[in-house]
């Protein structure tokens, strides 16, 4: 460890350098957040206290997330402050800078267009400045709730339903929030204003919802149709049947996606073979369930399975039926099962 006046690597600008970018986009960057400090200046001079008080919670609230992901500080009794480096990947920076901004201008747009379409024309015909108030008395706490929940510590590519719930919660209840502080502080609460905030919800919702689905189907497509392709003039790829559309048969399938890609492009999967009759013919993780235990022959000779995977708990008799069935086709059988270490 250097000590606090010697010359190190640890300024602002070492550390994005150390990222990858190059000295001009390093420059770029630290002139866009002096000219965004100036225009903070700026706004502060002519702001009411209220909008002031909000738009700067609202910038710290971003500053945080930025910071918290970027550099680790330890701060010592004795007050000393030092920066212990990057923590985070240059792909992770970039998308925990992307999304809180994406977030702040989608909701914006979202707020103005929601606006437009409940009051028209003279929503649009305010001054500037007071279309900017607004703009952060109903940005702002929501993107605060988007913080409070972490939304932007989650790693999106590996979400979960979950995830995805506590996002709307956090969308909604930061609207919320937003529209009982402009009840509070102009004392009431025009039927304009609550439509306005559905509004606002439902299309912000959609952009801040979607952009993040879409990025993790996208991954997965790209990473499925990439190995896929691969397998084109090399090796036809098995045809194979999994046994199993229960929960294990999620996990097998999303392992094969996420982690495993190129064992799904060496497989050809028709389906799911599950003994639930109420799941017959129905879309089940992706795949089609083709039928029961008792149509599993007919299946075999139908897609010419060289494969079947089992990814569910058969009773003893079942299994030694399914073995022998492997074996008069001569199939490949395997039993798969999600395996937890001590």
């Amino acid at each position: 460890t250097s000590k606090i006046m010697s010359a190190d690597r640890y300024h602002i600008h070492h550390r994005l350098l150390d990222t990858g970018l190059t000295q001009r986009k390093v420059a770029y960057a630290m002139y866009a957040i002096n000219g965004l400090l100036v225009a903070l200046g700026l706004l502060s001079i002519s702001a009411s206290g209220v909008v002031l008080g909000a738009f700067l919670i609202l910038f710290m609230g971003f500053a945080y997330v930025v910071v918290r992901h970027i550099v680790h500080v330890e701060i010592w009794d004795t007050g000393k402050v030092m920066i212990t480096g990057l923590r985070e990947s240059k792909r992770h920076i970039a998308k925990v800078v992307i999304y809180p901004l994406w977030d702040l201008v989608l909701m914006t747009v979202a707020f103005i267009f929601a606006g437009w379409l409940v009051m028209g024309d003279p929503f649009l015909d305010k001054q500037l400045f007071r279309l900017l108030q607004s703009v952060v008395l109903w940005v702002g706490p929501v993107f605060l709730s988007l913080v409070a929940f972490r939304i932007y510590q989650r790693h999106w590519a590996k979400a979960n339903f979950r995830d995805y719930f506590v996002l709307i919660v956090a969308l909604w209840s930061g609207a919320m929030v937003s529209t009982s502080l402009k009840a509070f502080w102009h004392f009431n609460l025009l039927r304009t204003d609550i439509t306005q905030a559905f509004l606002f919800c439902f299309i912000a919702q959609v952009g801040v919802f979607g952009a993040r689905a879409v990025f993790q189907l996208l991954r997965e497509w790209m990473l499925t149709s990439a190995h896929e392709g691969k397998t084109g003039g090399l090796y036809e790829p098995t045809h194979t049947l999994i046994y199993g559309a229960g929960n294990c048969g999620g996990l097998f399938v999303r392992e094969l996606r996420l982690i495993h890609p190129d064992e799904l492009g060496r497989r050809k999967i028709f389906g799911f073979v599950d003994d639930d009759f109420r799941l017959r013919k129905s879309l089940v993780h992706g795949f089609p369930v083709l039928g029961t235990g008792k149509e599993l022959q007919t299946l075999i000779e139908t897609y010419e399975v060289l494969e079947i995977i089992v990814t569910c708990d058969l009773e003893p008799k079942l299994m030694r039926d399914l073995k022998l069935i492997a074996k008069k086709y001569n199939l490949n059988l395997f039993r798969w099962t999600p395996v937890m270490n001590k």
